[in-house]
């Protein structure tokens, strides 16, 4: 073989070496950095001068960048301006191919100090927020990006595998104000529910409402009579003993409001079979159809409540049968339960509470019959808006409707009177700069019971509101924020200055 060929095959063996070590490794291929057609190191972005070591790109395409190596960038950051500016620094058209995304990491250091460290970024990511830099200030920043694994590992999964960004200069604007919209929302039951127009119990059966009973506790019942199973049968209730704590319904030849310790607190009243009868018991009294008769005396019972009959000290007492309409717990005047006689995809029938969404099936034996399919126009429909009331009546606040929201991790939190709501176009929101709540709704049904078109009007002229609101005048602008209410937002506006 003459001197030629073996050069020839010497150069063969060495790139098969080099292919060979490198499908082992996983390598960077990395663009970073402003304007990728440049050469410069030294260019502007809005005001400030930025100069880069070398060039503003760091590209490892020739596949250098294997575990344990790092790749180092430097660049400075200078205000020419007479005034304290502000800046951010943004990785933008990130591209990370890596399966290992944990094997990539980079840190970020300012005149030394290490600012921000973290795995290498799936998505545009923004590492320095709102800093500032005074007249003729230079700021010197390293950029490392390390590969951290083992190089005794095998590799392969991420062979070929690249990352990518681009660093992005903006010019820091504060937030001149922020406007969060109102919206209303209608409580329906999920797929595969289907109201019925009542449930009934033969008497064997009773649902366990998963709440127990105390003086602020109030229940709304709409229901058919049929028949009482145990003497003195009960609609529903709680209760340690006959004598203490008690909080119900019963009725044999009349209805009588169980409040308290006195079996005879609250009205009686003669029933016909068949008759359709609304009534509520709360510490506020006993009504039956409109009557009421005041009730006295305190409730606290550790056990739930259980309807088609009552839980005394967690056992089941004094069944009834009759159809269900409509059941509805209420706690400080707050609606914590609201009940639906529904069926499932099975068929299998109970009752389906629309406020935490969730089906409640027979305690009992047997089953419960079902109603005929209640139409749509006559479903109990509740309506929901941006706003979270506060129950605790320790809390300042209470009774208030409370929405909060994040910028850079810092919540702010703002508290209203009534919550925000939306029609058609029209919607309530929030003037943070302004301090004032506006409002462009008005209700004109608040039963919970009708469409949201029947129970909301938009109004002809806004109506404004003075509200206590955080000061955001200093916070640097940012398009990152959440609203954290368990209804969103129709639309949030930020604008800058």
């Amino acid at each position: 073989m003459n001197r030629r060929n073996k050069i020839i095959t010497l150069s063969i063996l060495l790139i098969v070496f080099v292919f060979i070590l490198l499908t082992s490794y996983g390598y960077l291929s990395t663009t970073i950095l402003g304007n990728n057609n440049s050469k410069k190191n030294i260019f502007k972005s809005n005001p400030f001068t930025i100069v880069y070591s070398e060039n503003n790109n760091i590209i490892t395409g020739d596949n250098s960048f294997t575990p344990v190596n790092s790749i180092t960038k430097s660049f400075s950051v200078t205000n020419p301006k007479s005034e304290t500016l502000s800046f951010s620094i943004t990785l933008d058209n990130v591209t990370n191919t890596f399966t290992r995304t944990n094997d990539i990491t980079y840190t970020l250091t300012l005149n030394g100090d290490e600012i921000k460290s973290d795995v290498f970024p799936t998505d545009k990511t923004t590492v320095v927020y709102n800093q500032n830099i005074e007249s003729n200030e230079t700021l010197n920043y390293v950029l490392t990006i390390n590969y951290i694994n083992d190089p005794n590992e095998n590799q392969i999964v991420d062979s070929g595998a690249e990352i990518g960004a681009k660093l992005v200069f903006d010019y820091a604007k504060n937030i001149d104000n922020i406007l969060i919209y109102g919206n209303s929302v209608q409580s329906k039951l999920p797929e595969g529910y289907t109201q019925l127009e009542y449930i009934e119990s033969t008497g064997t059966q009773y649902i366990d409402a998963n709440i127990n009973a105390n003086t602020n506790t109030k229940v709304e019942e709409k229901f058919k009579t049929q028949n009482v199973i145990d003497d003195n049968g009960f609609l529903f209730g709680s209760r340690i003993s006959i004598w203490s704590n008690s909080f119900g319904v019963f009725y044999s030849g009349e209805y009588i409001g169980r409040f308290s310790s006195n079996t005879n607190y609250g009205s009686r009243k003669i029933f016909k079979k068949n008759e359709i009868i609304e009534l509520s018991l709360s510490k506020d009294g006993f009504i039956i159809n409109g009557i009421n008769k005041s009730v006295n005396g305190t409730v606290n019972s550790p056990y739930n409540i259980y309807i088609f009959g009552i839980n005394t000290s967690g056992s089941i007492e004094k069944r009834s049968s009759y159809q269900l309409i409509s059941f509805k717990i209420y706690e400080n005047e707050i609606i914590v339960r609201n009940y639906i006689p529904t069926k499932n995809s099975n068929n299998v029938v109970g009752l389906y509470d629309i406020v935490n969404n969730i089906f409640y099936t027979n305690s009992g034996t047997g089953e419960f019959i079902s109603g005929s399919e209640a139409p749509s126009s006559i479903s109990p429909i509740e309506i929901k808006n941006v706003g979270d009331i506060i129950v605790d009546n320790n809390n300042i606040n209470y009774n208030k409707y409370k929405i909060s929201f994040t910028l850079y991790n810092n919540t702010y939190d703002i508290y209203l009177d009534e919550p925000l709501r939306k029609i058609g176009d029209y919607a309530d929101y929030i003037d943070i700069k302004r301090k004032k709540v506006v409002r462009n709704v008005e209700v004109i049904d608040n039963t919970g019971e009708l469409p949201i078109e029947s129970s909301l009007r938009g109004l002809a002229t806004p109506v404004e509101e003075s509200i206590d609101v955080p000061n955001i005048s200093t916070i640097p602008y940012t398009d990152d924020i959440s609203v954290g209410t368990s209804i969103e937002p129709s639309n949030i506006e930020i604008i800058a200055s």
